[in-house]
């Protein structure tokens, strides 16, 4: 803003004496505050905080159609539901006072983009019924070059997946709004006049426009009658055809030409359309959406009327009785420039039902949405309860589809089941039951004896972490199915007699059982005598194994224990074993016993005896609090007097789990080697450092009681 005098010529001023001031914004597009200042030469004037109102406008637009004919609206007659759009481009808007972008028209703060680029929406309505809107609060502007505003008039919103509800199609109208006349006629401002705010009017200036009708066009969205709302029918056939005139067809309204119309598939229909004397003008199909629509129609006229052609459609879906529009009984259609025939809502109604229950394997219920393949919408299944058990209910279904032949796709809400289809489906009264099935690992284990491939009865079999275990029956055969995020799982087999399997299974989800052979040899055995080496009295409770397998970090042992006489038998070792590793270790604490281990040849020899060295003041049964196995102890050299430091190796064996973390082998055995220890005053070992290092391992875990994977 800025501050001048008015009717003052301080120059001339002989003597000091009071002037008048007038404040006046350099933007001419605000109006002057209400403020006369009143002070001598020299003083300082506070005025205040001022407002100043912009100078603004009202458009009165009519919208007319032109002056051509035939067209719908008539030549040079208001049009209503015209959408007016006043807009301002985007990239513009930085050389407007903020203010004014503020306060402007609708004071709206959205933007739009279109065909014409990206623009503010100062202000939209839609004609009345006399082709006319009111748009007030647009700024004025005195130059003929300074033109901020755009305007966009249309009949429609073209929106392919949207209904319009407009009976109108005339081309759109987008320019520069130039309201026209001498607009500063309504912009007084001379050198001895300001225009202040209760001066200013804001004027009504009218603006007309023109319209031109576009060919005719057709519109609708094809339904399907379902559970389920706004169910459109996607991949419907639309044709659109001619005759001659617009008159009713009684004939083709009769039963049996009806069933005729029934049995078409677009191909046929095309046939039978023409051999009856139509002309097939369009073909469309619905979007996913079920919307439809014929652009660039043409029409024949003479002079001023319409003379057609006579127009209508056939509807065909797959599963659902073919729909004539108009239908035959009716007039024909006879369409103008300028319009739009929007059927909106084209209900389908199906050719037969089918009806059904979902059930699962344990044929409990299954809530779901069933379809007609290939492009059918969805139903959802609801529920059916028995009034004679309550509270037990069914989900059923009624599809619609056709007589014979049908394929459906049904889809539990659940995602812990697959997706199934049926094909071959007729229609008819009876409800029948279709299964779905959970997203299980299915397995079907067939345990054979090597070579002569006989099955093998009563064999334990254990899947994973104890997900799925039992016996084999009769045939051999152990069958399972488990829930697990893993696809991949260990697979144990053992029997009485033979040599234990393990193996790795690659185990997806599945709808079927995977069939796995397992063929386990003949097993033999080792046996002996388990002995104190001092006494040379026999040790009870002394464990005896061997690692027979190791897959992954999974390990496969052999183990017994020896009874009160010391004597062990070993089963289960491959018959065709020549040497194995075999280890002896003695839980407990009175007395600790050093185990012992060693390779042996097994090739002839059956019978091996063991003595175990006790050791007196020591408890070998733990190390800095884990469960170990001790094999091997010998006693630190030098300065040892009191012999309570040892050097020992052996094995950790039960490893506790931590929160939401364990070992998957509950009888894994952890190797370590040449730890140095002393005894605590319990006689306990504890290292002398302050932890001591594993051989280098491969350990199995599971994680929150979900999730598998090695360490």
């Amino acid at each position: 803003m800025q501050t001048m005098s008015a009717h003052v010529n301080l120059e001339a001023t002989p003597s000091p004496a009071y002037i008048c001031l007038k404040i006046e914004p350099v933007n001419e597009k605000f109006c002057a505050p209400d403020v006369d200042i009143f002070a001598m030469p020299g003083d300082v004037v506070d005025v205040g905080n001022q407002v100043s109102l912009i100078k603004t406008f009202n458009a009165e637009i009519l919208v007319k159609s032109d002056s051509s004919t035939p067209q719908i609206n008539g030549a040079d007659k208001p049009l209503k539901q015209t959408t007016i759009s006043i807009l301002r481009n985007k990239d513009e808007l930085d050389s407007e006072h903020p203010g004014i972008l503020q306060e402007e028209g609708q004071k709206s703060d959205k933007y739009v983009d279109d065909e014409n680029g990206h623009f503010k929406l100062v202000a939209t309505d839609t004609t009345d019924v006399n082709g006319k809107v009111l748009i007030r609060n647009l700024v004025k502007f005195k130059s003929v070059n300074y033109k901020p505003y755009l305007i966009k008039l249309s009949t429609r919103n073209q929106k392919k997946n949207q209904y319009e509800d407009v009976f109108y199609n005339y081309k759109n109208l987008f320019e520069r709004l130039s309201p026209g006349g001498n607009i500063t006629n309504y912009y007084a401002r001379n050198i001895n006049q300001i225009m202040t705010n209760h001066w200013y009017q804001p004027p009504t200036i009218p603006i007309e426009y023109h319209l031109s009708p576009l060919n005719p066009e057709i519109k609708g969205r094809v339904m399907a009658k379902s559970n389920m709302e706004n169910v459109g029918l996607k991949d419907a056939t639309v044709i659109l055809f001619t005759q001659n005139t617009n008159q009713q067809i009684i004939p083709f309204t009769e039963p049996a030409k009806k069933q005729e119309i029934e049995g078409q598939n677009e191909i046929s229909a095309k046939l039978w359309l023409q051999n009856k004397g139509f002309v097939i003008e369009k073909v469309a199909t619905t979007n996913t959406s079920g919307f439809f629509e014929f652009t660039g129609l043409n029409i024949l006229s003479h002079d001023t009327i319409v003379s057609g052609p006579f127009r209508r459609l056939m509807i065909i879906k797959h599963g659902y009785k073919t729909q004539v529009i108009n239908p035959f009984n009716f007039k024909a259609t006879k369409l103008n420039k300028g319009e739009l025939w929007d059927l909106k809502d084209v209900n389908m109604e199906p050719r037969a039902t089918i009806f059904g229950e979902v059930v699962d394997e344990e044929g409990n219920p299954v809530k779901s949405y069933v379809r007609l393949l290939d492009s059918g919408p969805y139903e959802k299944t609801k529920k059916k309860y028995d009034l004679n058990n309550m509270p037990k209910y069914k989900e059923i279904f009624n599809l619609g589809g056709n007589q014979y032949d049908n394929r459906i796709e049904i889809q539990p809400l659940s995602s812990q089941y697959f997706k199934e289809q049926y094909e071959q489906i007729n229609a008819g009264s009876t409800r029948k039951t279709y299964k779905v099935y959970k997203k299980l690992h299915r397995l079907q284990v067939v345990v054979k004896a090597v070579g002569m491939g006989i099955p093998v009865k009563n064999a334990s079999i254990v899947v994973g972490d104890s997900l799925a275990y039992g016996q084999t029956d009769a045939q051999g055969k152990f069958t399972s199915k488990f829930a697990s995020p893993d696809s991949q799982f260990v697979l144990k087999v053992k029997a009485n007699n033979y040599a234990p399997q393990q193996m790795i299974l690659n185990l997806p989800v599945s709808k079927e059982d995977k069939i796995v052979e397992v063929y386990l040899k003949i097993g033999k055995q080792i046996q002996g005598n388990i002995t104190d080496n001092e006494t040379n009295q026999p040790i009870k409770g002394a464990k005896i194994f061997t690692e027979l397998q190791n897959t992954d970090g999974h390990h496969l042992y052999l183990e017994t224990t020896s009874d009160a006489q010391g004597h062990y038998q070993l089963d289960g070792i491959p018959v065709d074993a020549q040497n194995m590793e075999i280890h002896i270790v003695k839980d407990g604490n009175n007395p600790s016993y050093i185990g012992y281990s060693e390779m042996i040849d097994i090739s002839h020899q059956q019978y091996f005896n063991y003595a175990l060295t006790p050791v007196q003041g020591w408890d070998l049964t733990r190390l800095n609090g884990f469960s170990v196995q001790v094999e091997s102890f010998k006693y630190v050299k030098g300065n040892n007097p009191l012999k309570d430091k040892a050097i020992v190796g052996g094995y950790l064996y039960q490893l506790p789990g931590q929160t939401g973390f364990r070992s998957l082998e509950n009888n894994l055995k952890i190797p370590f080697q040449s730890v140095v220890i002393r005894r605590t005053n319990d006689g306990k070992m504890e290292s002398v450092d302050d932890s001591f290092n594993l051989n280098e391992y491969t350990i199995p875990v599971k994680v929150n009681q979900a999730f598998t994977g090695t360490l």
